[in-house]
């Protein structure tokens, strides 16, 4: 179904990260239905973004479809969008995430500024929490116990049948999330302004059959089994002893495998209705079946 496969492990490191390949870094890895390369390492969202629109500016140049993913919710839970923004369209509020994100091209950035100011439109405590000891805003709690009144679900549709699933209102601490998507949906504003003719799955419906041209998506690298001791013992030279890399190949590699089939079967375009089409979906967990299909079929 998918001629070419790029996955992306993001990061909300306010630093570049180090020199060699370490954990919670960014690593990208691409594929096609011949050949699937090593993970690549980036240091920044920067540069991590010059090689995606590179990717995108190749693919708008071949036959077939591309499939972009990146780990990180590209929506949030149902009320969002349109208590922010008067509209439930994702564009809308992508645009509008990105007017508000400062990020530079050593990482630093003003997330953590941009979550208070946005807790101040909403009433009570909320809905985004967490920040280092030493950043403090009179509007962004620190706890998530602290929270109250402020109107909206925890969690995605998506997100409710997945065991581990963190919450994108969490921005700090073990496993979150929400960081990433706050300077990730910055980034991806970017791209689609570049390019506006991505399909954006599934805010922009089914995938039509055929497609010449780039899908974005939200992956969940986790729901994939991993054999990591296999990768190190084959390619000891690249850096699959980070678990970042070996899921990124594992993604590719899964996505790759995908049968239109099967895709059509896990995401039925009537199950595409108003609630996902405002928070989202992972691609890779089915509307129907709740497992992945891709790897139950191979």
């Amino acid at each position: 179904m998918f001629d070419r496969v790029l996955t992306v492990d993001w990061s909300g490191r306010s630093k570049p990260s180090p020199v060699a390949p370490c954990a919670d870094a960014i690593f990208t890895c691409y594929g096609d239905q011949t050949t699937l390369s090593h993970p690549i390492y980036h240091r920044t969202r920067q540069s991590a973004m010059d090689y995606i629109h590179t990717v995108v500016e190749t693919a708008r140049d071949q036959k077939g479809t591309t499939l972009i993913g990146f780990d990180f919710s590209f929506g949030y839970p149902r009320g969002f969008a349109e208590h922010l923004t008067g509209s439930r369209d994702i564009r809308s509020l992508w645009r509008c995430l990105a007017d508000r994100i400062q990020d530079d091209a050593q990482n630093a950035n003003n997330r953590f500024q941009v979550a208070a100011d946005i807790n101040g439109m909403f009433p009570g405590v909320g809905p985004f929490w967490g920040a280092p000891a030493n950043v403090q805003y009179a509007d962004l709690p620190h706890k998530g116990s602290q929270r109250q009144g402020h109107g909206l679900p925890e969690f995605r549709a998506t997100e409710d049948g997945i065991k581990g699933a963190q919450s994108s209102w969490k921005l700090f601490t073990t496993g979150s999330v929400g960081s990433q998507a706050l300077l990730g949906i910055a980034r991806l504003h970017q791209l689609v302004s570049r390019f506006p003719d991505i399909h954006l799955w599934p805010f922009d419906g089914p995938i039509p059959p055929g497609l010449n041209g780039v899908v974005l998506a939200e992956i969940f690298p986790s729901i994939f089994a991993l054999d990591q001791n296999e990768l190190i013992q084959r390619f000891p030279d690249q850096a699959y002893h980070i678990k970042d890399a070996v899921q990124v190949r594992t993604s590719t590699k899964g996505f790759l495998q995908v049968r239109r089939a099967d895709w059509d079967a896990a995401y039925p375009s009537e199950r595409l209705d108003d609630r996902v089409r405002e928070e989202g979906w992972i691609a890779g967990i089915s509307m129907t079946e709740g497992t992945l299909w891709s790897y139950h079929h191979h």
